[in-house]
């Protein structure tokens, strides 16, 4: 299956999600490609025509969020490229959902947020994935969280979003 992880604005954890899903895609005994198109890495506006590629090219897509007010903004427009997409080049690829990052339970903003984009019918998943230094530790480490702490609590929530897009 061929998956894109799509959002272009920085910072809302397209690489960790990535590299951690494909980890416990190798686990489960699944083949691996990952192509790191993120427009972040060089020039946005030089490699965006990259990502729209990857969008034309894939299957699936997931889009990662960031529970904040400018990321909720920049989520319309990428989900209005994303229908242009569809419209224009690929009327198979199909949003596998969107999933919320660096999730804080106990704050009201991210909860209120989700609870709109849930009422406006927009595809948010189930899994949760919250915040923590772990991540940040494994960014130095160089190694998906999976593999560097197999039992910390955001390596339950990468399984249980693989297992989610798994069943979708």
């Amino acid at each position: 299956m061929r998956r894109v992880v799509y959002n272009w604005k920085g910072g809302v954890g397209k690489s960790t999600i990535v590299c951690n899903l494909a980890a416990i895609a190798t686990q489960e005994g699944k083949r691996v490609l990952l192509e790191d198109l993120d427009p972040q890495g060089n020039s946005t506006h030089y490699l965006l025509g990259y990502t729209r590629s990857a969008l034309i090219a894939s299957e699936r897509c997931l889009i990662p969020f960031d529970c904040d007010a400018f990321s909720r903004q920049a989520l319309y427009t990428l989900l209005q490229q994303v229908r242009e997409i569809i419209s224009d080049h690929n009327p198979q690829l199909e949003v596998d959902g969107i999933v919320a990052n660096q999730f804080q339970p106990r704050a009201r903003l991210p909860r209120q947020l989700l609870e709109e984009m849930l009422a406006e019918e927009l595809p948010v998943l189930e899994t949760k994935l919250s915040s923590s230094i772990k991540i940040r530790e494994s960014h130095q480490h160089c190694k998906p969280l999976v593999f560097m702490d197999p039992q910390h609590k955001m390596t339950l929530e990468f399984r249980n979003l693989y297992h989610e897009l798994q069943s979708n």
